[in-house]
């Protein structure tokens, strides 16, 4: 069940502690110097989360990936620093360097990780609309047949949500649908549909929307199935044109889990619930 109340995010809630992001790359540098390459290249990742802008650290989770044999994903990570169109400084400038270099040395000359990922469009001929998500999330070529039914049960779940009014009924209803239209996006990693549910000056702490775009491909490209799941939803209207919505997001994929708190900004544009600042924590 949905439950409406006001909801409030501190800036300061949204900012985590210099020592984990200093603690994390220590803790990356020596995985590094011990060739726990997998090791490293996940911590680097965490760090990247913690400073989205430092974009070195992609750097170096690509130097490990490589380190670790997985050329694939190396390549991958350097397209995105290539892809990203930093601003032009000397730092900068010397990554996107080092990075067209590292690339070219690797000898890999595709993408496996992003080829058909995105879906043919599916055309849907069914009155109900719970069936049409349903059947387009299973249509995803990509995903492994044995994850299937959790993707399927996970945009289910979300369809049966109801919600209590709060005095906007009519307009928590639209953005209770526009959620269940990212999730089925996400899920189904049809990502033009994806990046649709972000407003265009939406960057992710980025220092460019395409940047942002780039990172996300990415991440979301290299891993299976996904399962997503959103409980406790919560949607508080300040006006008629902007919005709050909080929930507990149940994330997995392979053998990765993560569980957390979740909080959309939404701003309505032209007659769309667009998300324009997205927390999790």
């Amino acid at each position: 069940m949905l439950a409406s109340c006001n909801y409030a995010t501190k800036l300061s809630d949204q900012l985590l502690p210099d020592a984990e992001y200093k603690s994390t790359i220590v803790k990356a540098e020596t995985a590094m110097q011990g060739a726990e390459w997998a090791k490293a290249a996940d911590l680097y990742e965490k760090a990247g989360q913690i400073k989205p802008g430092d974009w070195s650290l992609k750097l170096k989770q690509a130097e490990a990936y490589q380190n670790d044999g997985k050329l694939a994903q190396a390549f991958n990570a350097y397209q995105v620093i290539i892809d990203a169109k930093l601003p032009s400084n000397e730092i900068n400038n010397e990554i996107v360097k080092k990075a067209k270099e590292r690339q070219a040395k690797s000898g890999f000359k595709a993408e496996p990780a992003i080829v058909n990922v995105v879906p043919e469009p599916v055309v849907v001929e069914t009155p109900s609309e719970e069936v049409a998500v349903t059947e387009q999330v299973s249509k995803v070529a990509p995903i492994q047949a044995d994850v299937l039914p959790s993707i399927t049960e996970a945009a289910a779940v979300a369809m049966e949500t109801e919600i209590v009014p709060s005095g906007q009924g009519a307009s928590d209803q639209v953005i209770l649908d526009t959620l269940q239209s990212w999730i089925t996006a996400w899920t189904s990693k049809n990502f033009p549909d994806y990046y649709a549910h972000y407003t265009k000056d939406f960057t992710g702490g980025l220092p460019t929307r395409a940047a942002w775009e780039a990172q996300r491909k990415m991440k979301i490209a290299k891993v299976g199935g996904i399962t997503l799941t959103l409980v406790d939803v919560v949607i508080s209207q300040s006006s008629e044109t902007t919005a709050t919505v909080s929930f507990k997001q149940n994330y997995a994929s392979g053998n990765y889990k993560d569980t957390g708190q979740k909080t959309l900004e939404m701003k309505k544009i032209q007659g769309r619930w667009l998300i324009s600042q997205e927390v999790f924590k």
